[in-house]
This record gives structure tokens, C-alpha cells and sequence, in this order.
């Protein structure tokens, strides 16, 4: 699976969880995932869980808690895949 893959991937767990009428924010790269796109704490649970069932990975509670940017998303599942 290549990175642009990934990033799409990603990409639609967090579109998924976002609360259109909480954030008006795109989902890009660069978007906080708590403040931008107004996750909150069961929805960033639901991101780590949907993230390691798609991707067959494991994300730490240590790993998780540095998760701020969706870019910080994609770039641990690439780090795992690898």
C-alpha cells in the first residue's frame, strides 16, 4: 500500500467521525484532530480503533496520545506498514 493509499484511508475514518455542525474544517494534513475538526475523546478513541482494524496495526496508548494532526495519523500507519 503506497502513501497516497494510506492518506486516503485516513483520510475517511477521520471525514466518518468529524461532526459536520461542530467544525466547519476540511480534513487536510494539517488539521488538529481536536480542536480543527472537533474530535472528542470517544471519537479519537473510535479514530484509533477504526486505524488499527483498517491497517492491521497496533497504536499504543503512549503512541495514541501524541496523535494531534491527521498527518500524525497516517504518518504512524506508515511507520507501522513499513
Amino acid at each position: 500500500m503506497n502513501k497516497e493509499d494510506i492518506r486516503q484511508r485516513v483520510f475517511n475514518i477521520v471525514e466518518g467521525l468529524r461532526t459536520p455542525w461542530a467544525s466547519t474544517a476540511e480534513v487536510t494534513d494539517s488539521a488538529n484532530l481536536r480542536d480543527d475538526l472537533a474530535l472528542e475523546s470517544i471519537d479519537f478513541l473510535d479514530l484509533v480503533l477504526q486505524t488499527e482494524t483498517m491497517f492491521h496495526i497496533k497504536i499504543s496508548p503512549k503512541e495514541a496520545k501524541d496523535l494531534q494532526l491527521v498527518s500524525d495519523v497516517t504518518a504512524i500507519v506508515e511507520k507501522k506498514m513499513s
